[in-house]
């Protein structure tokens, strides 16, 4: 009998989209299957249920409910509905390449007017589809779902034949000095790629990050330029220079200090920077010339600068090839966020 009760519950989590609550899980039974789910005396139903193997329970963020998933084996067990597959690829297109793992649900029930139908846990699912990568978005809870391209595939192999072909040029180009006849002819990587994105459509290039860290460490004392080339200046997106603090940077969201533990930043530290600056607007910022960087500038009631946060800007040739799409389709006006440098 429980074996049965557990297979009746593991189809009614299969028809709800991969989760169901726990609050209306008898009401589902009786309705689904026409008997009572019968919980044994003295046991709560949260724990009966999280007493099978196939089940977990987890808390609904924001209410007292509690959801019950299949865990992640049993999910991966139901294989793919390839239909659901395509419908959720033509959703990229209307969301600006990436979809929010919070209201992909949502979003697909308002396109295809029917709920997206998910054995086992949502997440979980979609892993199993190789098409689809899955990212956390920086400084939330959520995750984004991307449409894995192509292109970035290709891009892997050509780096492999340009490795081969590197080899064989280098440690045995007398291989074929017996048959001239058969040396093959000289093969250019470039021609390569373009044959094979001919094949496949549509163009890639490997993004190239341009960044002028120099002039930033031209504009600072030389007892910071050299902690920060230590740190490694190329990953630096901030530095925070307040007087009588201690001087540090921002490397992916961590803070590191550039001075040893009792320096502090003074007035005549302050002083040497803003001159080597254009002057601070009224906004409290100043450029470089030709350069992305920004200097901002903090100032006391009297309009003293007592603080300066410069953030290292960087600008990336080849992303455009991620938006040829949308580019080419016309579609009016287009935001682009990121995230710090």
């Amino acid at each position: 009998m429980t074996s049965e009760v557990e297979r009746n519950i593991k189809s009614l989590i299969c028809e709800n989209s991969g989760e169901l609550s726990l609050s209306t899980i008898k009401d589902l039974y009786l309705f689904r299957f026409g008997s009572t789910l019968v919980v044994p005396p003295y046991v709560k139903l949260s724990s009966w249920i999280d007493s099978f193997p196939s089940f977990y329970l987890k808390k609904k963020r924001g209410t007292n409910d509690t959801i019950v998933y299949l865990k992640e084996g049993l999910a991966t067990s139901h294989g793919v509905n390839h239909d659901e597959v395509e419908n959720i690829k033509q959703l990229f297109s209307s969301k600006g390449g990436e979809l929010s793992m919070s209201w992909l649900k949502e979003d697909y029930m308002k396109k295809f007017h029917e709920p997206l139908r998910v054995s086992g846990r949502l997440s979980s699912w979609l892993k199993n589809v190789p098409c689809f990568g899955m990212k956390v978005r920086p400084n939330t809870n959520d995750s984004v779902l991307y449409l894995k391209q192509p292109v970035s595939i290709l891009a892997e192999r050509l780096q492999d034949i340009n490795t081969a072909n590197e080899e064989v040029a280098g440690g045995h180009s007398d291989v074929f000095s017996d048959h001239e006849e058969s040396e093959p002819e000289e093969t250019k990587i470039d021609e390569i790629i373009e044959s094979l994105l001919a094949h496949a459509g549509g163009s890639f290039q490997i993004p190239n990050v341009h960044q002028e860290v120099q002039s930033i460490l031209n504009i600072l004392p030389s007892r910071w330029t050299e902690a920060l080339k230590s740190i490694g200046v190329d990953k630096v997106t901030d530095i925070s220079l307040d007087v009588d603090r201690r001087p540090h940077c921002w490397i992916d969201g961590k803070r590191l200090y550039i001075a040893q533990e009792g320096e502090k930043v003074n007035v005549r530290d302050i002083d040497f920077i803003v001159q080597h600056l254009k002057e601070i607007g009224s906004d409290n910022r100043a450029g470089l010339d030709k350069q992305l960087h920004r200097v901002s500038a903090i100032r006391n009631n009297n309009d003293a600068i007592i603080g300066l946060t410069i953030r290292i800007g960087r600008h990336v040739e080849g992303n455009a090839d991620f938006l040829l799409d949308l580019l080419y389709d016309k579609c009016g006006s287009i935001l682009l966020l990121g995230e710090v440098s």
